[in-house]
């Protein structure tokens, strides 16, 4: 008996240290420990309270999502309102930039059309005016194998043609007489020839020298001739002045009738102080000239520096009596004419007169070009000029009016005449004034032109 308690105890005893062990081993206190079902209850409360945190968890980052979903998904409508927004106002301002630029385009045209149509009025309005002028020329005395030149020569062009002997005065033809020496148009650029007659007879500029015009460039009075340079002549009429340049103007003829034997002569127009005084040695500016002056002068030129009293021979028994009569004359030195008339004869050849081709047969001539003072938008062209200066026998003044005209289109009327007569035009052998001593075109080894005797 004493056995067996012994053996109980010693069970229980080893029982209680299995579940003393156990509890240990769980992290929870034996006293701690639910019983039975219990502690099955506590458990499985734990477990859905767990799962339910979970679920909570699960639920909040849901929710957390979606409302990012749903605050990215605005925020890209957002953007895209916006970016649609900028795209029209974009589009928009492109439309109405581009609207503006067709109006624009389309204005501009509109305008370019008008200035066509008035173009083609002015010139058919000209054009009208110049055809009923030639008809009315009258005939007698006119050459008539150099009037069809001229004429076929002018063409289209409105405007006058003068061609005469250089050495007698004596004119061959006419073209449009009411206008040749009844209307005074601004000499445009040809008055360059005054201004360096003017500035060579003072003394006041070596023509090899380059004279400088601004902007580090200079040039000398040949080439400036030759490329019609306004600065140039400009910085020539500062070292003039008015009064010289007057007195000048009055020697070679402007301002006073010729003497033509025609009725209608326009006596013309010199400048006034009150004219723009740089532009006046440059572009003619006050000036007033009609072709038959222009062209006495420049057979003055090519002469050496007579100007003769225009004729026109109208019967068999004018031409056997003729007579040249001086009407003016004034001093040139012979260096310093070469000089003026190297700087025509590179007009022809390689400057604003080029288009002329008249260079092969030793034409020398000046070209003009400038806004007609007789309506807007009207433009003149002027070319005189003469046949050659080793034997100058024929001077051609042309001055055109238009919407387009210009000194080179002018030089091609003469050029036309000039190729048209091929070089054989001999002029009144019997009457003509000679030289003692017949000059010819040599140039020297820096291509500059010396007038030497035919002898030497």
């Amino acid at each position: 008996m004493q056995h067996n308690t012994k053996t109980l105890s010693l069970s229980f005893l080893f029982a209680f240290v299995l579940v003393f062990i156990g509890g240990a081993l769980s992290g929870e206190p034996l006293w701690a420990r639910p019983a039975g079902k219990a502690a099955k209850a506590s458990k499985a409360s734990k477990t859905k309270a767990a799962k339910a945190s979970k679920a909570a968890k699960a639920t909040k980052a849901t929710k957390a999502s979606k409302t990012k979903a749903t605050k990215t998904k605005a925020a890209k409508e957002r953007t895209a309102r916006a970016h649609k927004v900028r795209t029209t106002t974009k589009v928009s301002h492109m439309s109405k930039l581009a609207a503006r630029r067709i109006a624009a385009r389309r204005a501009a045209e509109a305008r370019r059309q008008a200035i066509i149509a008035h173009n083609r009025a002015v010139d058919t309005r000209l054009l009208d005016i110049t055809q009923d002028k030639i008809e009315g020329d009258n005939l007698a005395g006119e050459d008539m194998q150099i009037r069809s030149l001229a004429l076929e020569a002018l063409g289209r062009n409105p405007g006058t043609v003068v061609v005469m002997e250089a050495n007698t005065g004596r004119v061959l033809s006419m073209v449009n007489q009411a206008w040749a020496i009844g209307k005074p148009f601004k000499p445009c650029s040809t008055i360059k020839l005054l201004t360096s007659l003017a500035a060579l007879n003072e003394g006041l500029v070596d023509p090899d020298a380059p004279l400088p015009i601004g902007h580090g460039y200079s040039i000398s009075m040949t080439e400036a001739l030759a490329r019609s340079n306004n600065e140039y002549f400009q910085e020539l009429g500062g070292l003039i002045g008015y009064d010289r340049f007057m007195k000048y103007a009055r020697m070679v003829g402007f301002g006073e009738p010729t003497g033509v034997n025609l009725p209608g002569e326009s006596a013309g127009s010199i400048p006034t102080r009150d004219e723009d005084f740089r532009r006046m040695f440059s572009h003619g500016d006050g000036y007033g000239i009609t072709a038959l002056q222009l062209a006495s002068f420049t057979a003055a030129l090519a002469n050496g520096g007579t100007i003769y009293k225009p004729q026109v021979l109208r019967t068999a028994e004018e031409v056997k009596k003729f007579t040249p009569v001086v009407h003016h004359t004034f001093q040139l030195a012979e260096t310093d004419r070469a000089k003026i008339l190297e700087g025509m004869l590179d007009a022809v050849s390689y400057g604003t007169a080029r288009r002329s081709n008249a260079a092969v047969l030793s034409v020398a001539g000046k070209t003009g070009s400038c806004n007609c003072e007789c309506s807007a938008g009207t433009k003149l062209g002027l070319f005189t000029s003469f046949m050659s200066p080793s034997n100058p026998n024929l001077v051609v003044t042309v001055i055109t009016t238009g919407s387009a005209q210009r000194g080179s289109l002018a030089s091609i009327v003469a050029g036309n005449i000039y190729n048209g007569l091929n070089g054989t035009y001999a002029g009144n052998e019997q009457n003509r004034p000679r030289r003692a001593e017949p000059m010819r075109v040599v140039r020297d080894e820096k291509g500059s032109i010396l007038l030497t005797n035919r002898n030497k």
